[in-house]
Parts: structure tokens; C-alpha cells; sequence
């Protein structure tokens, strides 16, 4: 036995059967719940203590999972075709076959760095082998492979720092007579849309909830201010026909030919809010990438000057006048107590501390830019996306409607 042939084993449906609960020590203990497995050929049930997780009888699945945080749904699968839904949950590698651009091959433990053996892995006959990924970051990851049914039955870390960290099937039973009934789900099923309407519906009454917190706790102004957007710079080289693609991290900019915006950009962009407008036999059209960025009237007129005149190289490379909505679009963090808060809305976040002696060091941030400033009873950090300058008229109108007429008595 190779590895090469023991990779191609564990890619495949044993059409014996498999039962067994998962196990584990270490790390992979603290991180996985355990699961109950049942398995045999394209068939799989998974229970958590008693509660069915994932059912396939090989063509259609029953997926708990995907309900059991949505409202009104838990307990109720999702169901649909077998070929368009997995089991993603814990232990996955125990409960499905892995494919060949998954693990055991790439970058991800296709490295053998011991041989084939043949072992005795809790009472069964197992091959097995030490696997490295090829930046030898990971790993050693021993494996154990039935080989009576060829179920990967077992996984042990060998990597030093991990201690003694390993699952496996415990109580494992291969073999056995299993009733169809154990792959099946005969009570009530959503789809896949009524799910996702579920979570946009429970999405929107926890947002509404944070924002009349918001509103009461804050705020009820519109928090629109005046800043300035970075545009692309159109590119050296301009096609021979005029047209032209150009981005930065904020937005894209698009010229083409009429037809072409009619015929092919309209029918695949359809469902993206591009700002665009006709200049002879050409359409210019800007992507706004920063959505806290306003679609007014007043950014329409400001890139079309911005991007008119001819040759396209002759456009201005000034920022641009715009507006931002700085509204919260959730408050996950709120305390009733002290006021405090933490908000993010879109490509922006706003966060309320109860003011400290002296002011919170910066530290390295993954936004580009932050304004920080404290009042009599609360420090105040608003955090916003690439290529947005707000200036000090911008940072003023928001401080105003965030706290009018209050003391600013430090900020950087």
C-alpha cells in the first residue's frame, strides 16, 4: 500500500456501513462538539446528543443546521438535492468522502513523511500514515484508515506544540444492518428560499432593535456629512478606440462603447448600482465600491465633470465633493448601563467608551483612516474606509449631531 492509492480509498463511499460516535482530546476537544455518524455508500445521518443534524439518503438531503438559529425554523430541515448540499458541520471528515481538490492534495497534506503501515487502531486493522503540508507549517497529521471498509476512522496531530491532540470513531461499528428509515425525514421541510427570507426577516428585526436603541440611547439625526472620495486614475494607456477600465479600492470606472453598456455590461451588472451617462457614442459608467458613499443627484453632476472632457486623460484628478450616511446599520455592542456602544455601518465604524483618564493608544488598524475625540463622559472613535477623507467641516457636522453643543476637549 502507497499513499497515492490510500488517497484515492478515502475519496470514495465505502458501500459497507459505518456507526460510530466521534471522540476527541486536546484541541480538536475544545474546538468540535462531538456527533453521532451513520454511513453507508452515498448515504450519512449525523445527530448532536439525540438531534439530528444531517440526513442524506444519497439524492436528497435534510439539513438542521442551516434552521437551528433562524426563528421559527429549528427543527425544521432545509432540504434539496443531494449534489448541491453537503454536511459542513463538526467532524465533517468522518462524515463524507473528501475530494480530490479538498485535503490530501494541493497545498494541504499531501506530503506522506512516514510510510504505509498496516496498525491496530482501537481494535481494527487500520493502514496509516503521517501526512506534512508542503510548507511544513502543518503537521505531521497521522491518519488511520479501516481496512476492511475503508472509513478513515481516526486523526492524530504529531505536531509537538499540539500535546495530545486527536479524535476518532469511538464505539465504531462497521458492518451492520442499518434501516433505510435512518436516511430519511418524512416531517415538515423548508427550501432554501424560505430560509433565506426567514434570516432577512429575523436580520432585520434584531437591526431594527439596535437602531431604536440608537436612536434613543444616541442620536435620531440623519448622521449625513460632507467628505471627499479618491477616484481611479484613468490608466496610461488608453484603448485605441476610446474606451477604457480603471479601479481603485473605492470605486470602478468603465467607458465603453453605447452598445456595448446596452448589450453586455447592462445584462451582467444589472443588480449593482452604477452611476453612468452618454457622452457621443460612449457610456461612462462609475461603480462605487464605499457603500456609505450617498447616490445623489450632487454625485452624479460631480463625476460626470470629473470624467468629462475629451481625450479621457484630460479628466480632473482632484477628489470628489460627496456625501457620506453614517448610520448605523447594526449596534452589536450596547449597554444601557453606561451608554457605551459599538456600531458598524457600511465600511464604517463608530464606537462610545466611558471616557478614560488618559486617551487609548493607537494601534496598527485595517482601516485607513480614524478620528478619535473625547467629551466630558465618553472617548468617541469613527473609523472609515479606503480612499474617504473626512475633513475637519465633515468631522465637525458629525460631532454635532452625535453630541450638539457638547465639550470636545481632546482629539487626534
Amino acid at each position: 500500500m502507497d499513499w497515492e492509492t490510500l488517497r484515492d480509498i478515502l475519496m470514495q463511499r465505502p458501500e459497507m456501513s459505518l456507526h460510530g460516535v466521534v471522540e476527541a482530546r486536546g484541541k480538536f476537544a475544545e474546538e468540535e462538539p462531538p456527533v453521532e455518524i451513520w454511513r453507508q455508500g452515498p448515504r450519512v445521518r449525523v445527530e448532536d446528543d439525540g438531534t439530528p443534524v444531517f440526513i442524506s439518503d444519497g439524492t436528497t438531503v435534510w439539513d438542521f443546521d442551516s434552521t437551528n438559529r433562524v426563528n421559527k425554523l429549528s427543527g425544521t430541515p432545509l432540504t434539496g438535492p443531494a449534489d448541491e448540499n453537503g454536511y459542513w458541520g463538526p467532524f465533517q471528515t468522518y462524515a463524507k468522502p473528501r475530494d480530490s481538490w479538498d485535503w490530501w492534495s494541493g497545498s494541504d497534506y499531501d506530503q506522506p513523511v512516514s510510510a504505509v503501515t498496516i496498525q491496530n487502531f482501537r481494535d481494527r486493522d487500520c493502514w496509516t500514515v503521517a501526512l506534512q503540508d508542503p510548507s511544513s507549517t502543518l503537521g505531521p497529521l497521522r491518519l488511520w484508515v479501516d481496512q476492511e471498509s475503508g472509513y478513515l476512522v481516526g486523526m492524530a496531530s504529531e505536531k509537538p506544540e499540539d500535546g495530545d491532540t486527536a479524535h476518532w470513531i469511538a464505539d465504531l461499528d462497521i458492518g451492520a444492518s442499518l434501516s433505510a428509515d435512518l436516511f430519511t425525514w418524512d416531517g415538515p421541510t423548508v427550501t432554501k428560499d424560505e430560509v433565506d427570507a426567514a434570516r432577512s426577516r429575523q436580520t432585520k428585526a434584531r437591526q431594527d432593535e439596535e437602531l431604536a436603541w440608537f436612536r434613543r440611547h444616541v442620536t435620531e439625526a440623519s448622521l449625513r456629512v460632507p467628505a471627499r472620495l479618491n477616484l481611479p486614475p484613468l490608466p496610461e494607456d488608453i484603448d485605441p478606440d476610446g474606451t477604457f477600465s480603471t479601479r481603485n479600492n473605492t470605486a470602478l470606472v468603465r467607458r465603453v462603447s453605447e452598445a456595448d453598456w446596452v448589450n453586455v455590461m447592462q445584462p451582467k451588472l444589472k443588480l449593482l448600482s452604477w452611476i453612468s451617462w452618454s457622452n457621443d457614442d460612449f457610456r461612462t459608467g462609475v461603480l462605487i465600491l464605499n457603500a456609505a458613499v450617498v447616490h445623489d443627484d450632487g454625485l452624479r453632476d460631480a463625476l460626470q465633470q470629473h470624467y468629462a472632457g475629451q481625450p479621457p486623460e484630460a479628466a480632473d484628478k482632484t477628489p470628489v465633493a460627496v456625501t457620506l450616511d453614517l448610520t448605523p446599520v447594526s449596534v452589536p455592542f450596547r449597554d444601557d448601563a453606561t451608554g457605551e456602544f459599538d456600531a458598524i455601518g457600511n465600511d464604517f465604524s463608530l464606537k462610545r467608551v466611558s471616557r478614560a483618564v488618559t486617551p487609548e493608544e493607537t494601534t496598527d488598524s485595517p482601516w485607513p483612516e480614524e478620528h478619535r475625540w473625547s467629551t466630558p463622559d465618553f472617548d468617541w472613535s469613527l473609523r472609515i474606509g479606503d480612499e474617504v477623507h473626512l475633513d475637519r467641516d465633515g468631522l465637525e457636522a458629525l460631532q454635532q449631531q452625535l453630541h450638539p453643543g457638547v465639550e470636545i476637549d481632546r482629539s487626534s
